[in-house]
């Protein structure tokens, strides 16, 4: 009873015997120390450790506590499950075991430098899981400090930034595939300049029909032609990203925009043909351009990955009373049926290992992709590796009108 009031408290109790001049003993001395305020705040530490650990097991990162020499002393709960080891196994073996050897030595140099120095720790690094896979991670540790400086322990924690470096590898790879693809057709255009130059000599008067102009004059426009493709594909990149690729419908026919598509493509690809079915004919409500820009990137890459069977056919269908559908098939290379889902990401291409022989940004059919959902369709391939490739997108019709056989 603390002031009239009723409160737990904690006693340190001590039973000393007295004894009298004949060492007999007369009685029983019973002291009894207030440890209320050191209880309790043993057991407040007690119960905020336990918060600590329930917060950290609750956290994605791989959290690790030490004592001030990097002594583990606790692993939370995603260290055990990314390992698939107990906390006592990974006291005992300790967490660098699983560290790539790549970066093994410079990791125990600079956690070591943090200990003797009381410095912050921080380091990229790649962690084997249970699967066998090493996982990129940016580790991070920094010390824990009392009121006089003096360090009680370190905390770290570990995050997976795999996706993050599988993007900077992406991104990379893109800018040396810009490099080489712009490259290309600028180096053709001067070619042709340097070479029409060259026969026109200063002060001459050459006879100009016997000169190539025509063929250097039709490799030029060509080579424009692709560098301000290479360079919208670029631009809309930016747009869908930043989200502003804006859509400008109307009501027109997709048979006629088939065609005339076809016929231009026929115009830059004569090794290959191109045969046009219609099946149906029909109306849609859509961007024109937009839809046409699809149209060029599937039958480029049909034209692209096709470099021995030289036919592609495209066939406009009714997919149902409400929708029609555009399907172009190949009988390229084709696409493993494991790159299925790759194959509309952003700077993927299919040619796997031999990709460098197929030009371009792999970013033609994440176009198309994007295009056609932002219309409220869907796009979709069916292919094997050396079967050729279907490739089939579907918009919804506004009338449709079978053709009569």
């Amino acid at each position: 009873m603390v002031d009239g009031e009723l409160k737990r408290g904690y006693f340190n109790f001590t039973y000393k015997p007295l004894r009298n001049e004949k060492g007999e003993i007369y009685g029983i001395l019973n002291m009894a120390l207030d440890v209320s305020e050191m209880v309790e705040s043993k057991l407040l530490l007690k119960e905020s450790e336990s918060h600590f650990r329930q917060m950290a097991d609750l956290m994605p990162e791989k959290v690790v506590n030490t004592d001030p020499h990097g002594d583990i002393i606790y692993f939370n709960q995603n260290w055990l499950s990314y390992t698939g080891l107990s906390s006592d196994q990974l006291k005992e073996d300790g967490w660098a075991q699983f560290i790539h050897p790549d970066e093994r030595n410079e990791f125990e140099q600079s956690w070591r430098k943090s200990l003797d120095t009381g410095n912050d720790f921080e380091m990229e690094l790649r962690i084997l899981d249970r699967f066998a896979k090493y996982k990129w991670h940016l580790s991070r540790a920094e010390a824990v400090r009392d009121d006089k400086g003096t360090i009680k322990m370190w905390i770290g924690n570990n995050t997976e930034i795999q996706k993050l470096k599988e993007e900077e590898k992406r991104k990379e790879d893109f800018l040396k595939m810009v490099s080489h693809e712009l490259k290309t057709p600028v180096t053709s255009i001067k070619g042709y300049v340097q070479l029409l130059l060259s026969l026109i000599k200063e002060g001459s008067s050459p006879d100009i029909s016997k000169l190539p102009v025509r063929p250097s004059l039709e490799r030029i426009d060509h080579q424009i032609q692709r560098l301000t493709r290479l360079i919208a594909e670029m631009l809309d990149i930016s747009r869908i990203e930043e989200n502003k690729l804006k859509l400008q419908k109307s009501n027109f026919n997709i048979n006629t925009l088939v065609d005339e598509t076809v016929q231009d493509i026929r115009y830059t690809s004569t090794n290959h043909l191109i045969r046009v079915q219609h099946e149906s004919k029909c109306t849609i409500n859509a961007d024109r351009d937009r839809i046409g820009q699809v149209l060029i990137n599937i039958i480029t890459n049909a034209i692209k990955y096709s470099p021995e069977k030289k036919e592609i056919e495209v066939v406009v269908t009714m997919e149902t009373e409400d929708t029609v559908s555009v399907v172009v098939r190949d009988e390229g290379i084709g696409i493993d049926p494991q790159k299925h889902r790759s194959i509309f990401k952003r700077f993927f291409r299919a040619g796997g290992k031999s990709e460098e022989t197929y030009s371009g940004f792999g970013i033609g059919l994440f176009l198309a992709k994007e295009i056609i959902q932002r219309h409220g369709g869907s796009i979709e391939v069916n292919s094997e590796l050396g079967m050729g490739a279907e490739f089939k997108f579907t918009l919804a019709a506004i009338n449709d009108k079978s053709i009569e056989s």
